[in-house]
């Protein structure tokens, strides 16, 4: 039977039928985890993966020793950061000077999506989407150029997920795989400065080949600038290149960088992606666990290009790139394939889902029409890099 706790008695007593309460109760929490699980998959599958395999381990288990803390600290240190930039007011200073020189489509198109390629270098493609899509798809919509929005959001894309290529700081699987692997800046940048500057010229000949337009924007007064928390954010955003050169450890630069960015705006912690946090550390220890197992090995040896590749159109280039991690040992190879593999299918890399779900949220259009042009230009430019990376590497 059911138990009810009786108020008068204030004892838990026990009933024998269910009442339309219970059901109402139940039914909303069960909604409830629905909806939390749909909108968080990644997450739930990366932390029941996590759990399975640390069942299927038993004592051979690992955890404290398989998260990589130096990664997910710098990630923290990043996020902070460029939270503060954005508050600052910098980053839309910038690009208001900027777009107010443009006067066709096709010049605002070329903005936007080389503002998502070139930013996303340094702020991560994330950021790059969520700071530059949204306003895209307002300005076109307010000066009635929607038939653009497709081509122009999956272009932005594209830009932002091969743009991040460049730097370690561009994307999370970069970050983690220059640790991880101990790289060299300059081998670094061996590997991803041939992708970066191939994906600029795809980008750039795919948009002259556009028709073009003119274009009047509409008259915005120009964004007020903090001026001394961007220079401090920015001096912030210094101190963690110093650690990808290797000149700083990254605890050192944690200890400055956390504290400091916390006393100049707490509220910054709210702009923490903290599920991503969580979303790693469960990779982590599923990586580190599954390194120990003989037929996990067998099926993901082989090359790391192609490895990297296909595992991204399955589970996404960040989890692909913690699992092959714990049994590849060419880091640089491993690099390119996940890349690369960001293009694709629509979760090939998670930043793809930022403007997909911002074009279905504001842009009004078909979304069948998006997802067949993001397919066909992923595809394009996943054939072209991957045909590059193997005559190079």
């Amino acid at each position: 039977g059911m138990y009810y706790y009786g108020r008068k008695s204030g004892q838990y007593n026990k009933r024998n039928t269910i009442t339309r309460e219970d059901i109402e109760v139940w039914s909303t929490i069960y909604s409830n985890g629905k909806n939390w699980i749909k909108g968080n998959m990644e997450l739930f599958l990366a932390f029941t993966g996590m759990i399975g395999i640390l069942l299927a381990a038993g004592n051979q288990a690992v955890i404290w020793p398989a998260i990589q803390w130096n990664v997910l600290a710098i990630l923290m240190c990043l996020m902070l950061i460029l939270g503060g930039l954005r508050q600052a007011g910098g980053i839309q200073w910038v690009c208001y000077h900027l777009l107010r020189r443009c006067h066709s489509v096709k010049a605002v198109c070329a903005f936007f999506i080389f503002s998502c390629f070139i930013s996303s270098m340094v702020i991560t493609n994330d950021a790059s989407l969520l700071l530059f899509v949204p306003e895209s798809i307002w300005l076109f919509r307010k000066l009635k150029k929607d038939d653009w929005l497709p081509f122009l959001v999956v272009l932005e894309t594209i830009a932002a997920n091969m743009g991040s290529t460049l730097l370690p700081s561009g994307n999370p699987q970069n970050l983690y795989l220059y640790f991880m692997y101990g790289m060299k800046f300059s081998d670094f940048l061996k590997v991803t400065v041939p992708i970066t500057a191939l994906s600029g010229l795809l980008l750039l000949g795919i948009l002259w080949g556009r028709r073009n337009e003119a274009m009047a924007l509409p008259q915005q007064k120009a964004p007020a600038v903090r001026g001394r928390q961007a220079a401090l954010f920015t001096f912030l955003l210094g101190v963690i290149f110093l650690v990808l050169l290797k000149t700083l450890v990254w605890w050192v630069a944690t200890m400055v960088v956390i504290p400091l960015a916390v006393f100049l705006d707490y509220r910054l912690l709210k702009q923490v992606d903290w599920k991503l946090l969580f979303l790693f550390i469960c990779l982590f220890v599923f990586a580190g666990n599954m390194s120990h197992m003989p037929w996990v090995i067998r099926h993901l040896t082989g090359n790391p290009l192609l490895q990297g590749v296909f595992w991204s159109q399955v589970i996404s280039n960040v989890p692909a790139a913690v699992l092959l991690s714990s049994v590849n040992t060419q880091g640089e190879m491993l690099v390119a394939g996940t890349d690369i593999g960001g293009l694709g299918t629509l979760i090939a890399s998670m930043a793809s889902l930022i403007s997909y779900r911002a074009y279905k949220q504001y842009a009004g259009r078909n979304i069948r029409e998006y997802l067949v042009i993001f397919t066909a230009w992923n595809l394009l430019f996943l054939a072209v890099l991957l045909l590059e990376a193997w005559l190079i590497f």
